[in-house]
């Protein structure tokens, strides 16, 4: 059998992404291969790495549990858009531990103000503070705060996710009276 970076270096697609994601479920020893690769710097093998990554969180979450903690402070360094693009969608539906929590928020923050991060991004970073800031109507008015800076100069994502977080607000609001 082809080893694991051979599978993700040979076709960059949604049906080699599952099929990766579905050998590790199987393999489940191969994750820490796989969460390697995808931190390791080194194009394009980190970009594709990121895709399985994510769909394991989506289809089999129970292997990344215990590395969630991990992949976090993984972040710490500068990655590829598309690793951050799909390690921040796992994040979204993951448990945070508390203590990383105020890490991804600077994260997030850093992120949302980077004119040069693209719609997917900032899409998921915002996705990712707003579950962080955990109806925090401070923290959630500082996000579309953020997002509103960035309307005039970005596509129309950012207005449909201006309206997503105005929903929650109003949800929040509504609770809180």
């Amino acid at each position: 059998m082809e080893t694991l970076k051979a599978l993700i270096l040979k076709e960059h697609s949604k049906a080699q992404a599952l099929f990766i994601a579905d050998i590790i479920h199987q393999k489940p020893e191969l994750i820490d291969d796989l969460i390697a690769f995808t931190f390791a710097q080194s194009e394009p093998l980190s970009r594709r790495a990121a895709w399985p990554l994510r769909i394991i969180q989506d289809q089999y979450p129970e292997l990344l549990i215990n590395k969630i903690d991990s992949l976090i402070s993984m972040l710490q360094k500068k990655h590829d858009f598309a690793v951050q693009r799909n390690v921040l969608a796992l994040l979204i539906s993951a448990k945070i531990p508390i203590k990383q929590q105020g890490f991804l928020l600077d994260y997030t923050t850093n992120l949302l103000l980077d004119l040069n991060s693209p719609i997917a991004v900032i899409a998921h970073a915002s996705d990712l503070y707003l579950k962080l800031a955990d109806n925090e109507i401070i923290l959630i008015n500082e996000l579309i705060l953020m997002l509103e800076e960035l309307r005039p100069i970005k596509s129309g994502g950012i207005k449909a996710k201006l309206a997503h977080i105005y929903k929650h607000l109003d949800r929040i609001k509504k609770h809180s009276v």
